[in-house]
Formats: C-alpha cells, structure tokens, sequence
C-alpha cells in the first residue's frame, strides 16, 4: 500500500513538467511548493528538471534535430556545463 507522502511524491514528479514551464493552476501550484518546502526529493528532482530544461533550451533554435540532438549530447558527455551540475546532486 503506498502511503500519503509516497502519493504526494508521485503526483508532485507528474506535475513538475507543468511546474517548471508555468502552466499550473494556483492549486497545482501551491501544491508543488508544499512539496518543495518540506521534501528533499522534491526539491532535487525540481533541480534535475530544470537542468534538463535549460540543456534543451541551450541546443535549441534554427537547428535541425539531429544537431539539437548532437549538442545535446555533448553537453551531457561534459562538454557543456550541465553533467557538472549534476555531479552536484546528492540523491
């Protein structure tokens, strides 16, 4: 049986896509930050999102998408400042 934190967790994880891009209700809102107040899994799965949100950003643009890809990777392989970051977190 999965307890209340365990279902928190878990709707938290299904909404942080919406959390980070802005397209929550202030309900959902509130909620995520609930979350995030009192829970370190929370707040680092908030920090691996929005890392994973700026590495897509950064290889975005006019590029076709095996370029974006190619960057993408690159970056994730250290050649960017995103695998750095995550060697930070502790999970």
């Amino acid at each position: 049986m999965v307890d209340g934190c365990d279902q928190d967790l878990k709707r938290f994880e299904e909404l942080l896509p919406f959390y980070v891009t802005g397209m929550l209700s202030d309900a959902e809102h509130n909620f995520c930050n609930k979350c995030l107040a009192r829970d370190k899994t929370s707040r680092s799965s908030l920090e691996i999102t929005l890392l994973l949100k700026r590495a897509v950003q950064s290889v975005g643009g006019e590029r076709d998408a095996v370029s974006r890809l190619n960057l993408l990777l690159k970056s994730l392989k250290g050649g960017g400042e995103v695998l750095p970051a995550f060697r930070r977190l502790k999970i």
